[in-house]
């Protein structure tokens, strides 16, 4: 018996030594699996922002050609400029201001024609009042345009100092093109030769492998290729003059032909003539115009979005006042905003830290995935990311029992981060938990005043106050 007892004690050890190995080879396996996964991850996205890098210095070198060295304007967080596509024009929407420019850059001899120049004008502002923007805005590629399911200016411009004669010759008038095509951008003396996006190579999957960055690629396509479809036939209306736009006109909603208006806007308009020098040693004469956006052109944006903001305040339980103050704040509700971190979109996300934790987050993946600009420039990839972003800081300070002193701290993380949240309580970078029972001493006021006077940074500082202000407009 005492032999049996013996065996068996034996057999069971042996057993769960086999079992603690097979455990410790299974679990080697799972790590050596998604360290693969997240190698190749890492490398994906590598080789996408090295084109994007790309593709930026070949739009920058194109732009110096027509416009100079140091003309080179380009989007922020609450400008948004759009080029045509031989960088001979371009719009400067300011969305903080509240007004547009339109500039056109013409050859010396073109500037003496008076039709031409009214025709260039004319076509620079009709690109700008139909445009619905690009989620690879440096690409230039056609059939990725259109981030919005409306011209990005739909509803906002004020027309009430102009007489627009919306007939039907007019609508059946195409715009005159009279562009010409640059010359190859060239980088010390070499002319570039990217492929187009069309023909972009793309990191293969290995086989076997899944990888997070694929999938956040496949999505992209599939949010932006309804799009695609019509794009080419959006243009063609757009051409013949036949495109339609909301405007304000007098304080009241009306609707107009988008090339009438844009021919109202180049004959009737004041015109500031200066002169540039660009990169191909040509001197050209710039001719810009402005047109006014309405005044509540703020309130006009936010209704843009609002069945996004109503969708995902549902599915991640954050307040709809909070995300539009914090969209407004970020991008005065521009959605081509580009900070210099960089951010992108409205909620002005970036790709390696918030937007990372949130595509995370929403897409339920097993390791970080950072999203790509170009899915970022989709409002609804942007405003859904940026309020599970709202909802990740809101479960990390959950230990904070007032949920109005949450939210304060909540704003505060969202721009300037969790640590830099904590540093102003503890000197230090700390978890959310770890300094609730600081924050729980203070009431709001106190924590607003500590939020607005303790923070490293101005700009925190600013953010708390300026969200917090403008979320109050939203409760009404």
């Amino acid at each position: 018996m005492k032999k049996l007892c013996v065996f068996i004690m034996v057999a069971t050890l042996l057993v769960a030594a086999a079992q603690a190995q097979h455990v410790e080879t299974s679990l080697d396996s799972m790590r050596m699996q998604f360290e693969s996964e997240a190698r190749f991850a890492v490398e994906e996205f590598e080789a996408y922002s090295e084109q994007a890098r790309a593709e930026y210095e070949q739009f920058v070198e194109s732009i110096k050609l027509i416009w100079g060295g140091d003309s080179v304007i380009e989007n922020s967080r609450t400008e948004w400029v759009e080029y045509s596509d031989d960088n001979t024009s371009r719009s400067i929407v300011d969305f903080d201001k509240g007004n547009i420019v339109v500039e056109v850059a013409l050859d010396e001899n073109e500037a003496q024609d008076e039709a031409l120049v009214e025709s260039r004008l004319a076509e620079a502002v009709a690109h700008v009042l139909g445009s619905r923007g690009s989620a690879h805005p440096y690409s230039g590629s056609e059939e990725d345009k259109g981030i919005s399911e409306v011209p990005i200016l739909d509803g906002i411009v004020d027309l009430s100092a102009y007489r627009i004669a919306d007939n039907q010759e007019t609508e059946n008038k195409p715009l005159a093109n009279n562009r010409k095509t640059p010359p190859a951008p060239t980088v010390k003396s070499s002319t570039l030769n990217l492929p187009t996006s069309a023909a972009r190579p793309k990191p293969a999957a290995p086989a076997g492998q899944t990888m997070a960055n694929r999938r956040l690629q496949d999505e992209q396509a599939s949010a932006i290729g309804a799009q695609r479809e019509s794009a080419r036939e959006q243009a063609r209306v757009k051409a013949e003059g036949k495109y339609k736009l909301n405007v304000k006109v007098n304080g009241t909603s009306a609707t107009v032909n988008v090339a009438a208006a844009a021919a109202a806007v180049a004959t009737q308009s004041p015109r500031t003539t200066t002169s540039t020098q660009g990169g191909d040693g040509k001197q050209r004469t710039v001719v810009k115009v402005e047109l006014a956006m309405a005044t509540d052109s703020l309130n006009e944006k936010a209704a843009q979005y609002k069945h996004l903001v109503a969708e995902f305040s549902k599915v991640f339980q954050i307040e709809e006042p909070l995300i539009y103050a914090v969209m407004e704040q970020e991008s005065r509700f521009n959605p081509q905003a580009k900070s210099h971190v960089p951010a992108y979109g409205l909620m002005q996300l970036v790709p390696s830290s918030g937007g990372c934790d949130a595509y995370t987050y929403v897409k339920k993946l097993k390791q970080p995935a950072k999203p790509e600009p170009s899915y970022l420039y989709i409002p609804r990839n942007n405003i859904e990311l940026g309020t599970a972003y709202l909802r990740i800081l809101m479960n990390r300070f959950s230990s904070v029992t007032d949920p109005d002193c949450r939210r304060l701290c909540v704003i505060a993380a969202y721009n300037t981060g969790e640590g830099n949240v904590s540093r102003s309580f503890v000197g230090k970078a700390a978890s959310a938990k770890s300094i609730a029972q600081h924050i729980n001493a203070l009431n709001y006021s106190q924590l607003y005043n500590h939020l607005t006077s303790r923070l490293s940074t101005s700009e925190a500082r600013g953010y708390v106050e300026g969200v917090s202000r403008r979320r109050e407009k939203y409760m009404k």
